[in-house]
């Protein structure tokens, strides 16, 4: 399907037109996440070819945005960014499109995501639960789960802006501030600055302003955002890894069944209720990166590549090194 790309800047306001329909929104700063980001809306659409998308990036980008892949490109000042997960929260609020679904560029969507757009018809926010929540915040009790902000559903309203604006005032206070009293429930952490992204993380303050806001919320289930190890029940649409090689091969493997099965991170392996298990990484590659530090040593000493040249060895040596990477 040929799209079409319309840009928006501040000297041209959105129409009710481009505001009454629904999207994919990404924001993508910097040349790694626009080709994420491209990948990721190229999957967008195989599967929902009725779903417009749109991108937010810097005006220095704009012209770089594949047409055919982008129906908007949104374009933010360069002096405007700062060019870190920042420009997240700080953008997120200009959405074009009443019903929005914004994507981090780590995704890939395997289905049809219609559901989602759905759901916003009667809620104005829903995101996935985190694997757990990092750190705890002055009331909020801990049955209210910190929620993972890299997969989020919108309606633009009253009361989703007065929520951005309350999530960048809290942002902005722990940037500044930090969090008295905090405290990180995860082993070996003490704080906001051993975790990461630091005081830059954003989904504690995203926690306390939806905790303490008055949208409607409901959350999504894992198989719309699915990460690191997880259960999942029904197809995975939305699969979500900053892990390439991990992404790409969990793509082929994960909606394999679509009956109950568990993805276990560490293991490299999808475990199903029946009783069968898939190995989703070929066991020598678990094995060069296991030992990748001691390879690598061993590949770069000089001492190993005189005695292999000495020995006229060394162009066999470098066929079977590549050929067994």
């Amino acid at each position: 399907m040929r799209r079409c790309r319309y840009v928006v800047s501040e000297d041209a306001p959105l129409s009710y037109e481009i505001m009454n329909n629904r999207g994919v929104v990404y924001i993508a700063i910097g040349e790694q996440y626009l080709r994420e980001a491209t990948v990721s809306a190229t999957s967008v659409a195989e599967y929902n070819q009725e779903v417009d998308i749109c991108i937010i990036t810097s005006g220095s980008a704009a012209d770089e945005v594949r047409s055919d892949v982008f129906d908007r490109v949104i374009a933010i000042d360069d002096e405007e960014l700062r060019r870190d997960i920042r420009d997240k929260v700080y953008n997120i609020r200009q959405a074009p499109y009443e019903k929005n679904l914004y994507l981090d560029t780590d995704t890939i969507v395997l289905g049809d995501i219609s559901p989602v757009f759905e759901s916003l018809g009667r809620f104005d926010i829903t995101a996935a639960h985190a694997p757990y929540t990092t750190v705890t915040v002055d009331g909020v009790p801990d049955a209210f789960r910190e929620l993972n902000t890299g997969v989020v559903g919108f309606v633009s309203n009253e009361r989703t802006s007065t929520f951005f604006d309350d999530w960048t005032r809290i942002y902005d206070d722990q940037i500044e501030s930090g969090r008295p009293g905090e405290r990180v429930p995860i082993e070996g952490k003490s704080g906001l600055e051993d975790i990461g992204f630091g005081r830059l993380h954003d989904q504690a303050s995203f926690r306390e302003a939806l905790f303490e806001g008055d949208v409607r919320f409901t959350a999504l289930p894992r198989e719309y955002n699915f990460r690191h190890s997880g259960r999942a029940h029904g197809e995975v649409k939305i699969l979500h890894t900053s892990n390439k090689r991990r992404r790409e091969r969990l793509e082929g493997l994960i909606n394999d069944s679509v009956y109950g099965r568990t993805y276990v991170r560490n293991k490299e392996r999808i475990y199903y209720d029946d009783g069968r298990t898939v190995r989703t990484e070929p066991r020598i590659e678990r094995l060069m990166s296991r030992f990748g530090s001691a390879e690598r040593a061993v590949v770069r000493s000089e001492l190993v590549t005189r005695v292999l040249k000495a020995t006229n060895l060394f162009d066999v040596a470098s066929r079977l090194y590549r050929r067994v990477r």
